[in-house]
């Protein structure tokens, strides 16, 4: 509003100048001499007025005035900078109180803004509304009607410093204008301007068109046929296209918003409710969405090829990109829905992904948060309180049939565990970091694995083992696979400060039941489970090898498995030492028993031969 006041001031300036010429121009007084006077002006109005090149001035056809270059400065106010500045005004319009510039051309403007920290509160500090006063802001009222035919802005500069210093520059800006006007009358804008990201070398470029109407009486702006588009960034060209409708204090929509970015394309619409209480309305609708990798390297040179993990930092704030839209609703309410073909990103592409928005205050409600993903589905719901200073979660999620080696091999680099798996969790947690919200995560499901298959050991290899040592007898020579193919694994499960607690699980191999419980860290990366096997039959399966010992048949055999997941991580299923022993002393109990029988019915059979032989 400010910079739209300081333009509007130039243009009543250079009328000035523009009246004064036709009054002297017959009696050829130097443009030049009236300098001191114009810096004077200026100076009376807060604003610092340097005209270094020359004034000159022509009276037909139209009233024309170039001014060289020319420095304007002043408190709270950009510092603008130009080589030339030629104005061309339609002096019989002034007859009817219409103040109509045939042409505005200025060249080469170098315009640089200091943000201050007071100025960086404006947006926080025009979000309060109080209750003892109202903000009127309006379209500024003008003595005179303001018309432009042609506008143009070429080569211009743009530097912008913030209170930490840091500098952002917008380069070769061209502005063009047709037909500007404040009657209700569409006219064109184009923009151009190209730019440098902080992180990424090559240029980005910026065009910007639109047909605009001013509508007073209403105090309403509107868009039409806009479009916007960016290039420079390597296989991220964007391209957007909408109709806007600004109401002044009450209401922004976009209608017809259509974003493309190379193959995807979404389409929506969108308004923002600004009479209190506020609402927002989102509802797009998109094709394949790929993260491109350019962004992930742009991000990877902000945080120099390193993840941020200060807990607490602005960077790993999870929750800051709902925090900051729900501030400007000033507690009121929204709903977003989203809809994708798919979305990718690392070479993990969910389809079908839906979304589904609340928010009402400080409570944000996800609804519905579904997809396709690794050959199976999942749906979630989530509930998030920001009422309190640490923010809140209560979510639940369902997943059926996903493929366990996929998604092991996409989000943990692990392959070595296949089959398909389906469950239900509920959970909690408070915090505003991710660190934190899995730190705090408490809760509770249930799986439910089809078709597992093990790479990393083999459960009925150590079954044997563990029978051939209890038998006394060598294993046989039998060549083993290193993988254990399970019958179905049904568990129930608990997860509390990164610990996934397992009280009871079953499942089945061969003629071998499968029961156990254990405990998997997953800060640690590490599991300790105990598997018990019960034989049901002579033999472990048709591969398998024989149990002869009736003391191991329909009986839990304990093996103690404990490993790593990481990359480098080892594995190993040992029997449990206790049970070992303990078998081991019933067996030689057994045998001292079967010997003293043996003895005593040995030494009855020699007496009764003793007695026939008398």
């Amino acid at each position: 509003m400010k910079l739209l006041k300081v333009f509007i001031w130039i243009i009543c300036l250079l009328s000035i100048v523009a009246i004064t010429t036709a009054s002297f121009l017959m009696i050829g007084v130097d443009p030049n001499s009236y300098k001191p006077e114009l810096s004077k002006l200026a100076k009376e109005n807060g604003i610092n007025l340097a005209i270094d090149g020359d004034l000159s001035w022509s009276f037909f056809p139209n009233l024309a005035v170039n001014a060289g270059a020319t420095s304007i400065s002043g408190q709270n106010i950009p510092e603008i900078h130009f080589e030339q500045a030629d104005f061309s005004l339609d002096w019989m319009a002034l007859l009817s109180s219409t103040v109509r510039f045939k042409t505005i051309a200025i060249y080469g403007a170098d315009i640089t803004v200091k943000a201050t920290a007071e100025a960086e509160n404006i947006v926080a500090a025009s979000t309060k509304i109080t209750s003892t006063k109202k903000q009127n802001a309006s379209l500024p009222a003008l003595p005179f009607e303001l018309a432009i035919d042609g506008l143009n802005l070429k080569n211009a500069k743009l530097t912008i410093f913030s209170t930490g210093q840091q500098k952002i520059i917008v380069e070769k800006i061209n502005l063009t204008g047709k037909d500007l006007n404040l009657d209700e009358k569409p006219f064109s804008v184009g923009l151009k301007f190209s730019t440098l990201h902080p992180g990424y070398p090559t240029p980005i470029d910026v065009t910007f068109s639109s047909q605009i109407i001013f509508h007073g009486k209403e105090k309403t702006i509107a868009l039409e046929s806009t479009k916007l588009s960016v290039n420079g960034i390597e296989n991220l060209p964007i391209a957007v296209s909408f109709n806007a409708n600004y109401q002044l204090d009450k209401l922004l929509t976009l209608d017809n918003l259509k974003f493309t970015s190379d193959e995807f394309t979404i389409n929506g619409d969108a308004s923002l409710k600004l009479a209190s209480p506020r609402a927002l309305n989102i509802k797009l609708s998109g094709t394949d969405l790929a993260l491109p990798a350019t962004l992930q390297k742009i991000d990877q040179k902000a945080t120099n090829g390193e993840p941020p993990h200060h807990k607490g930092s602005a960077a790993q704030a999870l929750l800051s990109p709902i925090v900051a839209p729900l501030a400007l609703l000033e507690g009121g309410k929204s709903h977003i829905e989203i809809n994708l073909a798919s979305f990718s990103v690392d070479q993990t592409v969910i389809s079908k992904l839906h979304l589904n928005l609340f928010s009402n205050n400080k409570i944000v409600e996800v609804t519905d948060l579904s997809g396709e993903v690794f050959d199976g589905t999942f749906q979630a719901t989530t509930r998030i309180d920001l009422s309190n200073s640490i923010p809140r979660i209560k979510f639940s999620n369902t997943i059926q049939g996903i493929d366990i080696n996929k998604a092991l091999s996409s989000l943990a680099d692990l392959s070595d565990i296949n089959g398909t798996l389906s469950a239900d969790f509920n959970a909690t947690s408070q915090g505003d970091t991710q660190d934190t919200l899995i730190d705090n995560m408490h809760g509770a499901g249930a799986l439910l694995a089809e078709n597992l298959k093990f790479g990393m050991i083999n459960v009925e290899q150590s079954y044997c083992k563990m029978a051939s040592i209890i038998e006394k007898r060598a294993l046989s020579g039998q060549s083993w696979p290193e993988y254990t193919e399970l019958q179905n694994l049904k568990t129930r499960f608990s997860l509390d400060k990164q610990i996934v607690t397992i009280p009871s699980l079953t499942s089945g191999l061969g003629n071998l039941a499968i029961s156990g419980d254990g405990q998997v860290n997953l800060k640690e990366q590490t599991y300790n489970v105990l598997i018990k096997a019960n034989l049901k039959g002579d033999r472990t399966s048709e591969a398998g090898c024989p149990i002869k010992s009736k003391s191991i048949r329909n009986k839990d055999l304990p093996l103690r498995c404990s490993g790593s997941f990481a990359p480098d991580g080892s594995t190993r299923c040992l029997p449990e030492k206790e049970f070992i022993t303990q078998l081991l002393k019933e067996t030689v109990k057994e045998k001292l028993i079967n010997n003293l029988l043996n003895s005593k019915s040995d030494a009855g059979a020699e007496n009764s031969e003793g007695t026939q032989t008398k």
